[in-house]
């Protein structure tokens, strides 16, 4: 049995346009299905960090981009994401519109599971 689509899919357009959430959430757009997700507690945020700062030793930050929260999409127009750590090499990231998110996924996605993210 296969999985139907609901139409009208949400665009990236449009969900930028949408007023910023009020809560311990967020939402991200997921091949055009609004999700929300949970915002980052300050442990989760710490993990975080510790995430990041250990790849920015192991790999250095001359040729690569390595942030928390790093925005992508998978697919253009169509979905909006935060990796929890995203690496991208830094010539692809210093490409990106200084108003837009790198189209495609980051070289690595860290997502950190948590009770706020678990689904």
């Amino acid at each position: 049995m296969s999985t139907a689509l609901t139409f009208p899919l949400m665009t990236s357009e449009q969900f930028f346009a949408l007023p910023e959430p009020q809560g311990d959430f967020t939402y991200e757009l997921h091949f055009g299905e609004l999700v929300q997700v949970g915002r980052p507690k300050k442990k989760r945020f710490d993990l975080q960090s510790l995430i990041r700062d250990v790849l920015a030793r192991a790999l250095g930050e001359r040729r690569w981009q390595i942030e928390i929260e790093m925005p992508y999409g998978l697919t253009a127009g169509f979905d909006v994401r935060a990796a929890d750590v995203g690496v991208s090499r830094r010539e692809v990231w210093d490409a990106v519109r200084e108003d837009g998110y790198l189209i495609g996924s980051p070289d690595l996605v860290v997502q950190v599971k948590s009770r706020a993210n678990r689904d």
